[in-house]
């Protein structure tokens, strides 16, 4: 019985983390409230949000914003982008050319940009709306511009994009992902 919420939040956020509850998500410039358990059922009965410690690290524990408010979680969109990126990015390192990995060129570097244009398509495709549609850019320096130590020990050069999250018809929020070696 007691495990059964945990279950649920982890099996909706399974299926899709930025549209799953958002209990049990960290918790970005906003501090945990020191509470007892009476406080904590009291405000779950007024079904207010509570943000509490958990392990030692302060997260959203549950809530509600009234029937006429929609929550939408950018931090966790902003979170699938990166971690779909890192998973891309990884997957053709190691995966070009028959399993040799990317080339350290021009062509590589823009085999890795390919790779991320794939996650930002998903990511503003019709299922998904995490970015707004055309407000993505990623750029790379050119081989020629990748300053000696780097290309010494073959680091993936400075990859940069850009993107606008897709909160609502009212609100943009422009956000930066920097690839760093």
């Amino acid at each position: 019985g007691k495990c059964f919420a945990a279950a649920l939040v982890a099996e909706r956020c399974g299926k899709d983390p930025a549209r799953g509850t958002w209990a049990h998500k960290t918790l970005s410039s906003i501090l945990a409230d020191a509470t007892s358990k009476a406080n904590l059922k009291d405000a779950q009965a007024k079904g207010l949000n509570v943000y509490v410690k958990i392990a030692g690290v302060e997260r959203s524990y549950f809530g509600t914003l009234g029937s006429n408010t929609m929550f939408i979680d950018s931090q966790v969109k902003k979170d699938w982008l990166k971690f779909r990126n890192q998973e891309a990015i990884f997957d053709v390192l190691g995966s070009a050319n028959n399993g040799d990995g990317v080339d350290f060129n021009d062509d590589g570097i823009q085999g890795v940009i390919a790779k991320m244009t794939e996650v930002f398509a998903t990511a503003e495709d019709n299922d998904h709306r995490y970015v707004l549609p055309d407000s993505w850019e990623i750029t790379a320096p050119l081989y020629k511009d990748i300053p000696a130590a780097d290309k010494a020990v073959r680091n993936l050069p400075k990859v940069k994009a850009t993107f606008s999250i897709q909160d609502s018809i009212h609100t943009v929020k422009t956000v930066e992902l920097q690839v760093v070696a």
